[in-house]
Protein backbone atom coordinates (compact mmCIF):
# COMPACT_ATOMS: atom_id res chain seq x y z
CA UNK A 1 0.00 0.00 0.00
CA UNK A 2 2.95 2.64 0.83
CA UNK A 3 6.31 3.29 -0.22
CA UNK A 4 9.05 4.47 1.76
CA UNK A 5 12.06 6.06 0.43
CA UNK A 6 14.18 9.90 1.30
CA UNK A 7 16.91 11.10 -0.36
CA UNK A 8 19.14 14.31 -1.36
CA UNK A 9 17.24 14.05 -4.69
CA UNK A 10 13.89 14.78 -3.24
CA UNK A 11 12.21 11.41 -3.77
CA UNK A 12 9.45 10.61 -1.98
CA UNK A 13 9.71 10.38 1.89
CA UNK A 14 6.74 8.54 2.38
CA UNK A 15 4.47 7.96 -0.29
CA UNK A 16 0.85 6.38 0.27
CA UNK A 17 -0.89 4.48 -2.75
CA UNK A 18 -4.60 6.53 -2.74
CA UNK A 19 -5.78 3.71 -5.88
CA UNK A 20 -8.14 1.58 -2.84
CA UNK A 21 -9.70 5.28 -2.09
CA UNK A 22 -10.38 6.46 -5.41
CA UNK A 23 -11.81 3.30 -6.31
CA UNK A 24 -14.16 3.15 -3.78
CA UNK A 25 -12.67 -0.26 -1.81
CA UNK A 26 -11.81 1.84 0.94
CA UNK A 27 -13.68 4.70 2.77
CA UNK A 28 -9.87 5.42 4.85
CA UNK A 29 -6.99 4.40 5.31
CA UNK A 30 -4.32 4.56 8.40
CA UNK A 31 -1.20 5.21 8.19
CA UNK A 32 2.03 5.70 10.64
CA UNK A 33 5.59 6.45 10.07
CA UNK A 34 8.69 7.10 12.27
CA UNK A 35 12.06 8.38 10.84
CA UNK A 36 15.14 6.21 10.59
CA UNK A 37 18.34 6.95 10.94
CA UNK A 38 19.39 8.24 7.18
CA UNK A 39 16.33 10.41 7.06
CA UNK A 40 16.81 11.84 10.41
CA UNK A 41 19.98 12.45 9.19
CA UNK A 42 18.60 14.30 5.92
CA UNK A 43 15.91 16.14 7.57
CA UNK A 44 17.81 17.91 10.28
CA UNK A 45 20.46 19.10 7.25
CA UNK A 46 17.43 20.39 5.57
CA UNK A 47 16.11 22.21 8.81
CA UNK A 48 19.35 23.56 10.02
CA UNK A 49 19.22 21.98 13.37
CA UNK A 50 21.84 20.23 16.04
CA UNK A 51 19.31 16.85 15.22
CA UNK A 52 16.09 15.50 14.85
CA UNK A 53 15.76 12.31 17.98
CA UNK A 54 12.55 11.46 17.17
CA UNK A 55 9.56 12.22 14.26
CA UNK A 56 6.64 10.18 13.63
CA UNK A 57 3.43 10.48 12.54
CA UNK A 58 0.08 8.91 12.78
CA UNK A 59 -2.95 9.75 10.45
CA UNK A 60 -6.09 8.93 8.59
CA UNK A 61 -6.96 9.56 4.82
CA UNK A 62 -10.33 9.57 4.56
CA UNK A 63 -12.78 10.17 1.53
CA UNK A 64 -13.51 14.28 1.16
CA UNK A 65 -16.46 16.46 0.30
CA UNK A 66 -15.57 16.18 -3.84
CA UNK A 67 -14.62 13.27 -6.20
CA UNK A 68 -11.27 12.90 -6.37
CA UNK A 69 -10.59 14.75 -2.70
CA UNK A 70 -9.73 13.60 0.27
CA UNK A 71 -9.27 14.25 3.94
CA UNK A 72 -5.80 13.59 6.02
CA UNK A 73 -6.30 14.23 9.94
CA UNK A 74 -3.17 13.04 12.24
CA UNK A 75 -0.90 14.17 14.83
CA UNK A 76 3.26 14.69 14.53
CA UNK A 77 5.42 13.72 17.03
CA UNK A 78 9.02 14.96 17.01
CA UNK A 79 12.10 16.10 19.59
CA UNK A 80 14.42 18.10 18.14
CA UNK A 81 17.77 19.79 19.10
CA UNK A 82 18.52 23.37 18.78
CA UNK A 83 20.61 25.99 19.86
CA UNK A 84 19.75 28.41 22.31
CA UNK A 85 19.97 32.07 20.81
CA UNK A 86 20.98 33.19 24.02
CA UNK A 87 22.80 30.82 25.88
CA UNK A 88 24.43 28.59 22.47
CA UNK A 89 23.50 25.95 24.54
CA UNK A 90 22.20 22.60 22.91
CA UNK A 91 18.19 22.52 23.83
CA UNK A 92 15.77 19.92 23.16
CA UNK A 93 12.40 20.58 22.51
CA UNK A 94 8.92 18.38 22.10
CA UNK A 95 6.30 19.04 19.25
CA UNK A 96 3.34 17.88 18.80
CA UNK A 97 1.06 19.51 16.44
CA UNK A 98 -2.96 18.37 15.19
CA UNK A 99 -2.97 18.06 11.23
CA UNK A 100 -6.23 18.50 9.13
CA UNK A 101 -5.75 18.29 5.55
CA UNK A 102 -8.07 18.53 2.13
CA UNK A 103 -5.65 16.68 -0.50
CA UNK A 104 -6.67 17.79 -3.77
CA UNK A 105 -5.62 16.69 -7.18
CA UNK A 106 -2.87 18.61 -9.07
CA UNK A 107 -4.69 17.97 -12.09
CA UNK A 108 -8.18 19.80 -11.38
CA UNK A 109 -9.18 22.79 -11.93
CA UNK A 110 -11.22 23.97 -8.74
CA UNK A 111 -12.73 27.24 -8.52
CA UNK A 112 -15.13 26.84 -5.53
CA UNK A 113 -13.63 28.26 -2.33
CA UNK A 114 -12.87 25.29 0.11
CA UNK A 115 -14.67 25.20 3.66
CA UNK A 116 -12.32 24.18 6.40
CA UNK A 117 -8.83 22.97 6.76
CA UNK A 118 -6.01 24.13 4.09
CA UNK A 119 -5.33 21.99 1.23
CA UNK A 120 -2.29 20.27 0.11
CA UNK A 121 -2.06 18.95 -3.94
CA UNK A 122 -1.02 15.43 -4.97
CA UNK A 123 -0.61 13.80 -8.21
CA UNK A 124 -1.84 10.86 -10.30
CA UNK A 125 -2.80 7.75 -7.57
CA UNK A 126 0.54 8.70 -4.83
CA UNK A 127 0.34 11.34 -2.40
CA UNK A 128 3.79 11.93 -0.08
CA UNK A 129 2.09 12.17 2.63
CA UNK A 130 5.77 11.87 4.72
CA UNK A 131 6.45 15.58 2.95
CA UNK A 132 3.60 16.92 4.08
CA UNK A 133 4.19 16.23 7.67
CA UNK A 134 7.97 16.96 7.33
CA UNK A 135 6.72 20.41 6.31
CA UNK A 136 4.23 20.72 8.97
CA UNK A 137 7.25 19.90 11.71
CA UNK A 138 9.46 22.30 9.78
CA UNK A 139 6.16 25.36 10.16
CA UNK A 140 5.94 23.92 13.96
CA UNK A 141 9.69 24.47 14.43
CA UNK A 142 11.02 27.87 16.69
CA UNK A 143 13.38 29.51 14.66
CA UNK A 144 14.75 31.57 17.41
CA UNK A 145 15.07 28.68 20.49
CA UNK A 146 15.39 29.92 23.88
CA UNK A 147 15.60 27.86 26.87
CA UNK A 148 13.69 29.11 29.93
CA UNK A 149 15.06 31.90 32.17
CA UNK A 150 18.07 32.54 29.62
CA UNK A 151 18.81 36.38 29.23
CA UNK A 152 21.09 38.46 27.52
CA UNK A 153 22.80 39.69 30.54
CA UNK A 154 23.95 36.49 30.95
CA UNK A 155 25.79 36.92 27.89
CA UNK A 156 27.21 40.52 28.36
CA UNK A 157 26.25 42.59 31.17
CA UNK A 158 26.62 45.77 28.47
CA UNK A 159 24.05 44.50 25.98
CA UNK A 160 20.92 46.51 27.05
CA UNK A 161 20.25 47.97 24.30
CA UNK A 162 18.60 44.17 22.82
CA UNK A 163 15.11 43.54 23.88
CA UNK A 164 14.68 39.40 23.25
CA UNK A 165 11.80 38.44 24.73
CA UNK A 166 8.53 36.14 24.85
CA UNK A 167 5.00 37.81 23.87
CA UNK A 168 4.37 38.21 27.73
CA UNK A 169 7.50 39.90 28.92
CA UNK A 170 7.21 42.21 25.16
CA UNK A 171 3.61 43.33 26.55
CA UNK A 172 4.24 44.07 30.44
CA UNK A 173 7.69 46.21 28.95
CA UNK A 174 5.60 48.26 26.16
CA UNK A 175 2.91 48.66 29.28
CA UNK A 176 5.60 50.49 31.49
CA UNK A 177 7.82 52.41 29.12
CA UNK A 178 5.04 53.46 26.71
CA UNK A 179 5.26 57.23 25.72
CA UNK A 180 2.79 59.58 24.20
CA UNK A 181 3.69 59.54 20.38
CA UNK A 182 1.90 62.67 20.36
CA UNK A 183 3.78 64.56 23.09
CA UNK A 184 6.73 66.09 21.47
CA UNK A 185 4.21 67.37 19.09
CA UNK A 186 2.08 69.12 21.47
CA UNK A 187 5.33 70.54 22.93
CA UNK A 188 6.30 71.93 19.45
CA UNK A 189 2.85 73.54 19.30
CA UNK A 190 3.46 75.69 22.45
CA UNK A 191 6.68 77.25 21.38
Amino acid sequence: MSGFYSNDAHEPIFEVLLAPLLTGAKNAEEIQWRLDERQKNILTKRFKVVSIDVFCFRAEIGIGDFPRFFKLKGKIFAKIVQICVLSLEKMTSSIEKDIELNLIPDDINFSEELNGPDFEFYSGQKCDIGEIMAVELALSIDPYPRTVGASLKEVDPNLTGINLSNIEEHQADKARNMKNPFLVLNNLKKH
